[in-house]
């Protein structure tokens, strides 16, 4: 695979216990990290899970973040917040996912990074720390 070709999306949906396919975003909080974020979304949107959106909580930077979640095509947050805790705290109140996945804008995930979290239910065994089991889970990745 060319590490320019789109999302390869190969892998099956997994399907929550209604039936329909999970509804996964992947959470990245930045602050002036354009250039390392850039390479975050570049691994991000070629996940092998077919399904996910990005979303990119951005505390007031003042460089090209914006610029950059354009080009990826994700979902920018413009966020007052000084610190990592409440500018995904703040995103997550805007978001209606079965399933958020967190990472840093200095961390380039595996391509099967997605697909391996929400098919497993012991995140625990992917490095993760399982946060809440209501009616999200939400699993952090730092």
């Amino acid at each position: 695979m060319d590490e320019n070709d789109g999302r390869v999306g190969s892998a099956e949906p997994v399907l929550g216990p209604d039936g329909q396919p999970y509804r996964v975003a992947v959470l990245v909080p930045t602050i002036n990290n354009a250039d390392e974020l850039d390479g975050v979304l570049a691994r991000l949107m070629r996940q092998t899970y077919p399904s996910y959106e990005v979303n990119v909580s951005d505390s007031k930077s003042k460089d090209h973040t914006k610029e950059v979640c354009e080009k990826h095509g994700v979902t920018w947050f413009d966020d007052d917040s000084t610190n990592r805790a409440d500018a995904c705290t703040n995103v997550l109140q805007t978001m209606d996912h079965d399933l958020v996945l967190f990472t840093d804008d200095d961390t380039v995930p595996p391509i099967d990074w997605v697909e391996n979290l929400v098919r497993r239910e012991g995140l625990k065994s992917y490095g993760c720390e399982r946060i809440s089991y209501t009616s999200k889970i939400t699993s952090s990745c730092w």
